[in-house]
């Protein structure tokens, strides 16, 4: 009987052992996974990095099947959600978009110079809404335009005015396509005939009402600083812009 009792215990003391070490083995290899896992996202039972992640629903690799409610589907702002449909409200990027822009300049001396506005086109050649948390602003429009602006003095010829600009959004993750607070700056010249060629840049700040892949509605303002005529022609400047296009 005691042999028994002692062949029992033994038994158990080793299995306990060999369960132990099973164990710890096991939790380190899940410790090492998770570590290694820990920043990806999970799709369909496949963990990605996540700018390849960014990238595949970007190019629209990654679709929601059948019946599976939640395995290929993005969670975002509380809810799941259709790749295509995540990619084109929350993470894209955009290019060649035409639009049009309002403008107003009021230069320094505007009692004698009169003010400037009209209709500018405006072309936006590259944008990109990223709502994650990466460093750097969820928003950024780089874009160029061209307008004819005229005077509020009938004897003041118009003025040609054209530039280069970019905009990027103070928050790295607005979570949403509405309302978004940008900063910028803008270079580039004007010609008139009574004042010539001359070279300017223009820092800006404003609202982005609207950031979808097919449109950007937003308002700016901003402080023209010319790099010659400096006294006569820095000056307070607004605009107002609409891009859009008909493709997706």
């Amino acid at each position: 009987m005691k042999r028994l009792l002692f062949l029992l215990i033994f038994c158990v003391c080793i299995f306990a052992n060999s369960y132990a070490q099973s164990y710890d083995y096991r939790f380190k290899s899940y410790s090492s996974e998770s570590s290694r896992l820990g920043d990806s996202i999970w799709f369909n039972d496949v963990p990605y990095p996540r700018g390849q992640f960014y990238a595949l629903v970007r190019q629209k690799k990654l679709k929601v099947k059948e019946g599976n409610r939640y395995g290929d589907s993005v969670y975002f702002k509380g809810k799941w959600m259709d790749p295509d449909q995540y990619a084109s409200n929350y993470y894209f990027e955009t290019a060649m978009m035409p639009g049009i822009e309002f403008e107003y300049y009021k230069p320094f001396r505007s009692d004698s110079l009169g003010a400037w506005s009209g209709i500018s086109v405006e072309y936006l050649f590259y944008g990109k809404v990223h709502n994650d948390d990466e460093n750097g602003p969820g928003h950024f429009k780089f874009y160029g335009k061209l307008g004819i602006l005229e005077n509020s003095k009938s004897n003041i010829p118009i003025m040609l005015d054209y530039s280069l600009g970019m905009s990027l959004s103070w928050e790295k993750n607005p979570k949403r396509t509405w309302l978004i607070p940008n900063f910028g700056l803008e270079a580039g010249g004007f010609s008139q005939k009574q004042l010539g060629s001359i070279f300017y840049f223009t820092p800006i700040a404003g609202i982005q009402f609207i950031a979808l892949q097919n449109l950007f509605v937003g308002a700016y303002a901003g402080y023209r600083y010319p790099l010659t005529n400096f006294e006569n022609m820095r000056g307070f400047i607004a605009s107002a812009s609409i891009d859009f296009s008909l493709w997706k």
